[in-house]
């Protein structure tokens, strides 16, 4: 499970923009979730203590939240076994910075994390454990860096072996820019209490733009005005101008959305379903994208798959999050 895009009401930027920077966005395929992310959870009302019952653990070694789309990270966060890490090991790219984690499975346990944001973001993790609750908690903090293109980052932990019975729990925490510290002198932020409002479910349809809006690699489009889309048709095919024409959006009541996610799968999984929540007490809707593993394994290009769905109007200073959520095959 991955949850890792959020974005704001695409109107409360673009519709100040001049029309040559809007160009420039839109050569760079509207990558501009992270731009916005941390907006969409304030730092100022994140806790900056441990949760209570936790002590810090430090890691044995690892590795950096190093900037690898290629085939050397894991496409789920956690406990990574022998058997899981076997594979990449098989691949010259990454055998090299795997085998200098010198990793003895019978001593240490593995952990592999990942975010996604902006091109300049930054990482911090911490590690804890609770005797109480009997459960190792890793925070990964998410620091927004300022850069319109999307970005991403993975890394790994190593910790004496979690003792049996204990579980691992991973939770990210997105943070504002900072500049040494962050601007309200925390080096580290925890997740907040959970909110006492219960995500709604929301009416929500995928739309077949047929490729008239090309998404590039992790780019997000949120688009919340007409003009917005007629701008980025403007270089488009006379079909793809018909096609938006018919499908004729409101978007005085509605939002389009688009994601192009990574499943794993070298084509789009015939079991790809989303559903939309409109999560009040984090001002943000989320958009839970389902899928079921590959039965021959991940494939070895990283591929994309675009999906755009037309949800209620954003309401304003509202984030837009996405939420992978793979399933083993049953």
């Amino acid at each position: 499970m991955r949850p890792y895009h959020a974005i704001l009401a695409g109107g409360l930027v673009l519709s100040y923009m001049k029309r040559p920077a809007f160009l420039i966005l839109y050569a760079l395929a509207f990558t501009l979730a992270a731009t916005l992310a941390a907006k969409a959870q304030p730092t100022k009302s994140a806790p900056i203590h441990p949760p209570a019952s936790y002590t810090q653990v430090t890691p044995l070694r690892g590795l950096p939240g190093i900037f690898n789309y290629g085939e050397c990270y894991m496409r789920e966060n956690g406990i990574v076994d022998e058997a899981g890490l076997k594979p990449l090991l098989g691949r010259k790219a990454c055998a090299e910075e795997l085998r200098s984690l010198d990793i003895d499975f019978a001593k240490h346990t593995l952990i592999a994390w990942s975010a996604r944001s902006d091109c300049h973001m930054r990482v911090r993790t911490r590690v804890f454990r609770s005797e109480i609750e009997k459960k190792y908690l890793v925070i990964i903090n998410n620091i927004y860096g300022g850069c319109r293109a999307a970005g991403f980052r993975s890394g790994w932990i190593i910790l004496d072996k979690i003792p049996a019975g204990y579980s691992l729990e991973m939770k990210e925490v997105r943070v504002d820019r900072i500049h040494g510290i962050n601007a309200d002198g925390a080096d580290f932020y925890f997740p907040k209490p959970p909110s006492k409002i219960k995500p709604v479910l929301i009416e929500s349809r995928e739309v077949d733009v047929q490729g008239c809006l090309p998404l590039q690699q992790q780019s997000q489009w949120i688009l919340v005005k007409d003009e917005f889309l007629q701008t980025a048709l403007e270089d488009k095919s006379r079909e793809c101008k018909r096609l938006f024409k018919t499908l004729a959006i409101d978007f005085d009541k509605y939002t389009l959305a688009g994601y192009n996610v990574n499943t794993g799968h070298c084509s789009r999984p015939a079991g790809l379903q989303h559903k939309v929540f409109d999560d009040a007490g984090e001002r943000r809707y989320v958009m839970e994208i389902g899928y079921t593993h590959p039965r021959s394994g991940y494939c070895h290009v990283l591929t994309y798959h675009p999906i755009w769905v037309l949800v209620p109007k954003l309401p304003a200073y509202y984030g837009f999050q996405l939420a992978l959520k793979g399933r083993s095959d049953e």
